[in-house]
């Protein structure tokens, strides 16, 4: 086992992430986004997005995370994701697919 792989395990123990999560390919699909603040090539946003994926019944979810400007989402965009089908609210977004 690599000490990567030692520190992902310490990690989902200490917070209690499961260790193998049924993630499926989808969408997320925005209802609302904050608009950029700030000088920076990133921003904190504030998004409210409804995953859309094969065996997923989502809700509106509520996401903070740093955003490249030029990739600022707008109300309809339909961002990359891996979405948790036991728990949506956990899911990734994968920006850069």
């Amino acid at each position: 086992m690599s000490e990567l792989d030692r520190a992902a395990e310490w990690l989902e123990r200490v917070f209690r992430v499961p260790s193998s999560r049924d993630l499926v390919r989808g969408v997320a699909r925005v209802v609302a986004a904050s608009e950029p603040s700030g000088r920076g090539p990133y921003a904190a946003c504030r998004l409210r997005v409804v995953f859309e994926a094969e065996g997923v019944e989502s809700d509106e979810v509520e996401l903070e995370c740093a955003v490249r400007r030029t990739r600022w989402p707008a109300i309809g965009d339909r961002i990359p994701a891996r979405v948790d089908r036991a728990e949506p609210s956990q899911s990734e977004l994968r920006w850069e697919e």
